[in-house]
């Protein structure tokens, strides 16, 4: 399968919008806070993987677009704590979440189309 270009993903699209909240939501938290460290070190993985997997044969851009998936399922879990403790700025935070479920149903739909040698949209 040749390579195709990520910025014309929509994966790429919503991990580059999940990226953005999630920052937002980083300033916002303590600076000593394992929540924020852990969505620091998180934050570009999908957007990495996702670039890395379009210029990739099928069965590897599989197992990146898998790994942009897994790290949505982390950011989008120490989001969801950081709404249960009442930090950050909530309303990012929620955005955040939603955006972050939107990738992981996008990356399961793009795995899919992977599997049957399709090229995602």
């Amino acid at each position: 399968m040749k390579a195709f270009p990520h910025e014309r993903l929509e994966a790429y699209r919503l991990a580059r919008q999940l990226a953005r909240l999630v920052d937002t939501v980083g300033r916002s938290l303590p600076r000593q806070s394992a929540i924020a460290h852990e969505l620091e070190g998180e934050v570009l993985t999908p957007v990495r993987a996702i670039a890395r997997g379009s210029v990739e044969m099928r069965g590897d851009a599989m197992w990146s677009f898998r790994v942009a998936r897994r790290s949505a399922v982390v950011i989008r879990r120490m989001l969801r704590l950081a709404n249960a403790r009442g930090r950050g700025d909530m309303a990012a935070t929620t955005a955040a979440i939603e955006i972050a479920e939107r990738l992981h149903a996008q990356l399961s739909m793009d795995i899919e189309t992977l599997k049957h040698g399709r090229r995602p949209r």
